[in-house]
């Protein structure tokens, strides 16, 4: 009887399957809420006037022309706002080759993408409010497991009847409520695997989604899992630690492959399994080491790299390495510890970021800038490249032209975006740092960028016209703030030492040197040029510039001046809730207090509207204290910018999507 059960479990199964291999997965659709509604003004004629038309509008993506708005955003008419453009898939976090190489995977903060590896063209894309961080093909290729950001697990069918929609969800679902660091299918892809955050590691069946092994005996989280080519054992590497096995589906721990100890430090933070799982790698600041898991050989040492390596990739079969440093992915033969070739992006300031190798070995994706298709084999080469809108790194900066007719975005990792409103093309205005930043301010009407890194001082760097920037290092030691008059003619420079320092830009003349409680934590000239205020733990200053007197002094941790420097709104906690106060400078006199705050806040060009970003975006009319409207966030406490004509309302996400607000 319980072979006849087992069975008619197996048959169910195999149909249920079956069906699901037939399914046309359904094409993700974006909705576009509405958030006016247009209202009959009473009138005594019989027919009604409606106070204005709502004009729909379909939401450009990159490269596409953005609806070019004729009216100004104001109070009169702020609920009316709707989505204008929205650039940017996130930041992605892994991709990945599907076993027959038709697909590319990328899994980004704002969904999963799917490439044909053959044109590099998107095929499909899964926006649907998650942020996904990894993602694994069974080894077959008909199943791709995602875990999210928030912990969850899916199962998606990969169809190979559809093309132009390899993806459908599968009914699988478990949610450890830990996030994934590292996902694995057993070879008959009845078992997954997850390394989660809490240390453990777990195994899930696949047809229904029953937890049959949890393994908690790590000392630190586990970065990398595989399994046995014969799945009878899993295989875990942390970075203290040297890989072991584990037997299957007792738990008991049955190997350990030693490697040497500075494989085994906490620095040696990169290791991979090969996509076959017969081979693994670690590297250790400047070498690479390649063991064999059957038996723990060790195939070759890399020992010539001239630079830590910031990541590595291992061919299925471990014949070749891929290992990045800066722009440039080394290729290596590991069995003679001989370098094959280097993959060279055309741009020198590109980041290939995320790698992967061809389910032959023969070929490299990798993704940063741009998604580009590069030949290992016989010759390393690029072959194909294409522009993809993935985020390099977390924002920065957001500010608009003084025309209002670009918008820049600057990055962590250095670089300075300016994204075209009317062709809907970003192009890279400036790198500013290969290293990163830690501060970064921006001046459109004098096209010039002033960064810090450490305790390098800070930078300043003319981006006008087609001629060589100019770096202007005028000073040195630990910078944790920088701000730029809005005419570009002065700089204030937050120092470690508790200081603020106001310079004048054309001679690096130093104008004043005001002193702190403590470290200043944000600065903001008034856009004349005559008031700074700086944030600090205990509160908000605004300083004279001309002669470095205390203006006034406020509550508050977050801030923001008007246009034309005749408001500014300060956040603070009242009654243990956020609230704004909006303030007449300079003469400080209290306006309005609005019952909503946050750290982002922008004025409207016409002063009528204060925009604050919290959970959501929020819009609220000055003159009476009310809401105006509500617009939806991706991710919570965004950057905020209103253009200077009034046009529109641009809200940059934590991982860096841009999105463009106005009135039709």
């Amino acid at each position: 009887m319980a072979g006849l059960a087992s069975l008619l479990i197996v048959l169910l199964l195999q149909s249920l399957l079956s069906g699901c291999l037939n399914i046309n997965p359904p094409v993700p659709t974006t909705i576009y809420p509405t958030y006016f509604t247009s209202t009959v003004k009473p009138t005594l004629t019989p027919t009604p006037t409606p106070t204005f038309t709502l004009t729909p509008v379909v939401p450009a993506q990159i490269a596409t022309p953005v609806y070019l708005p004729k009216q100004p955003i104001t109070a009169k008419n702020a609920a009316g706002l709707q989505l204008l453009a929205k650039w940017g898939k996130g930041i992605p976090y892994q991709i990945a080759w599907s076993p027959d190489g038709a697909f590319l995977v990328v899994a980004s903060t704002q969904g999963l993408y799917f490439y044909n590896t053959i044109d590099l063209a998107l095929v499909q894309s899964i926006e649907n409010g998650v942020s996904y961080r990894q993602i694994v093909f069974s080894p077959n290729g008909g199943l791709l497991a995602s875990a999210s950001e928030n912990g969850e697990l899916n199962l998606w069918i990969i169809s190979a009847d559809h093309p132009q929609r390899p993806a459908g969800p599968v009914g699988f679902n478990v949610n450890p409520h830990q996030q994934s660091l590292d996902l694995a299918f057993s070879p008959d892809a009845s078992l997954l695997a997850a390394s989660l955050w809490d240390g453990t590691v777990k195994v899930w069946q696949v047809n229904n989604g029953t937890l049959i092994l949890t393994l908690d005996s790590f000392d630190q989280p586990v970065q990398r899992l595989a399994f046995s080519s014969d799945g009878n054992y899993l295989l875990t590497w942390s970075p203290a630690g040297s890989v072991l096995t584990w037997g299957l589906p007792s738990g008991k721990q049955a190997r350990t492959l030693y490697l040497p100890a500075r494989y085994g430090s906490a620095s040696s933070n990169l290791g991979e399994f090969s996509a076959n799982n017969e081979w693994f790698t670690a590297s250790y600041n400047t070498q690479v080491r390649l063991l064999r898991l059957k038996d723990g050989y060790t195939l070759g040492v890399l020992s010539q790299f001239s630079q830590p390596i910031q990541r590595i990739a291992l061919s299925p079969g471990g014949r070749s390495l891929a290992a990045l440093l800066g722009p440039t992915i080394q290729l290596w033969q590991p069995s003679t510890d001989s370098k094959i070739g280097e993959l060279i992006p055309p741009e020198a300031n590109a980041n290939p970021g995320l790698m992967v190798f061809s389910p032959d070995g023969s070929q490299i994706i990798s993704l940063g800038d741009r998604l580009r298709l590069w030949q290992v084999t016989p010759q390393a080469k690029l072959l194909l490249e294409k522009g993809v809108d993935f985020a390099s790194d977390y924002p920065l900066l957001l500010n608009f032209s003084k025309d209002s007719k670009n918008v820049a975005v600057g990055f962590v990792d250095g670089s300075l975006v300016s994204y075209n409103l009317e062709t809907g093309i970003g192009n890279l205005q400036a790198a500013l740092s290969p290293a990163g930043l830690d501060s970064l301010a921006y001046s459109p009407s004098a096209n010039l960028a002033a960064s810090s890194l450490g305790d390098s001082g800070y930078n300043l760097q003319s981006l006008e016209g087609d001629s060589p920037s100019q770096h202007l290092t005028v000073d040195k030691g630990v910078v944790s703030g920088l701000s730029l008059s809005l005419d570009g003619s002065l700089v204030a420079i937050a120092r470690s030492d508790d200081t603020v320092q106001i310079r004048r830009i054309s001679d690096s003349s130093l104008i004043q040197t005001i002193q702190l409680p403590s470290e200043a934590a944000e600065l903001a000239f008034s856009p004349d040029g005559k008031l700074l205020a700086v944030r600090t733990a205990d509160g908000i200053r605004c300083w004279q510039v001309k002669d470095g007197s205390l203006v006034s002094q406020y509550d508050g941790y977050s801030m923001a001046f008007s246009q034309n420097g005749s408001l500014l709104a300060i956040t603070s906690v009242i009654d243990g809730r956020n609230a704004t106060r909006i303030r007449q400078m300079p003469e400080g006199n209290l306006n309005l207090v609005l019952k909503d705050g946050s750290t982002q806040l922008a004025f409207s060009a016409d002063g009528s509207l204060l925009a604050i970003s919290g959970l959501s975006t929020t819009v609220w009319n000055i003159s009476d204290g009310t809401q105006s409207a509500q617009l939806p966030s991706a991710s919570p406490f965004g950057r905020l910018a209103f253009s200077p004509d009034g046009r529109f309302l641009a809200q940059l996400s934590a991982d860096s999507v841009l999105r463009l607000w106005g009135v039709p």
